[in-house]
């Protein structure tokens, strides 16, 4: 094959390649933009002055398990168990957080504290968050009344009043 031939078939190659890099760049941005959307459903089925379920929705859902354990205790939630192991344990089984979430129920007890269930899903994998929230409002904090996380439905489904 001559150079004129070698250097077209180089050149072509060289064409395809950076197609192929910018098409699977593309996709990637679609697929983040896609785990954006199906995560940010979940914050509009969420009262949306009510940081708490907010921050931990988002915490959980990008894998960030020790922001979502120290926001809880900073919110006054209480831990019967080792939150450290609590931490490690959701980023050994969930290291890379999850792509879609929904809230399977929501009850407003008042205009002040609400409780949810919330669904997170990545591929095959499933955890359960259930939480009751109390909104910031004349001159008191958001707060954490209670919650529990779980990849066993029931085990946050009994608690749900």
């Amino acid at each position: 094959m001559g150079k004129e031939k070698m250097f077209n078939v180089k050149h072509t190659f060289a064409k395809l390649s950076l197609r192929l890099i910018a098409m699977k760049v593309s996709l990637l941005l679609v697929m983040i933009l896609a785990v954006e959307v199906a995560v940010a459903g979940c914050y509009q089925q969420v009262q949306e002055d009510d940081l708490v379920a907010v921050n931990a929705i988002k915490n959980i859902s990008a894998g960030n398990y020790k922001a979502f354990i120290d926001n809880m205790v900073e919110k006054g939630g209480h831990f019967n168990f080792d939150k450290t192991e609590l931490a490690k344990s959701l980023q050994e089984y969930f290291p890379k957080g999850f792509d879609r979430c929904r809230v399977v129920a929501r009850n407003n007890y008042s205009e002040y504290m609400t409780s949810y269930i919330v669904e997170f899903r990545a591929s095959e994998e499933i955890l359960f968050l259930y939480l009751v929230s109390l909104s910031s409002s004349e001159g008191f904090s958001s707060a954490v009344a209670q919650f529990q996380i779980s990849n066993n439905f029931l085990e946050v489904f009994n608690l749900w009043k």
